[in-house]
């Protein structure tokens, strides 16, 4: 019996990696929202190391992924909480397309 992929890598998390950076986008963006599946390392200090993603993302949305990962941090209340717990995982990265076509 074959397994697929997602059957696999089941999501621990979703992080908003756009959610403080909304006020970036302009009047005649359109307010839409991708989600990339990626296998990460979480730190114990809430930083995110990209190892891979389970699909193949365009090459600007890997861009700005990575782009963004530098910055965002797991809240410290839910590792606190081990809601979100620390190691290699499969989470969901939701990011914004319109914001992702302004990194170079």
């Amino acid at each position: 019996m074959q397994e697929t992929v997602d059957s696999l890598s089941k999501a621990t998390a979703i992080f908003w990696i756009d959610k403080y950076h909304m006020k970036e986008m302009k009047k005649d963006d359109a307010l839409s929202f991708r989600t990339a599946k990626a296998k990460v390392i979480i730190r114990t200090d809430g930083t995110i190391a990209l190892q891979s993603f389970v699909e193949v993302q365009p090459a600007n949305a890997q861009r700005y992924i990575r782009y963004r990962l530098k910055d965002f941090k797991v809240k410290k209340i839910l590792m606190d909480n081990r809601y979100i717990n620390p190691g290699e995982q499969y989470v969901q990265l939701r990011y914004i397309p319109a914001l992702a076509k302004r990194v170079k």
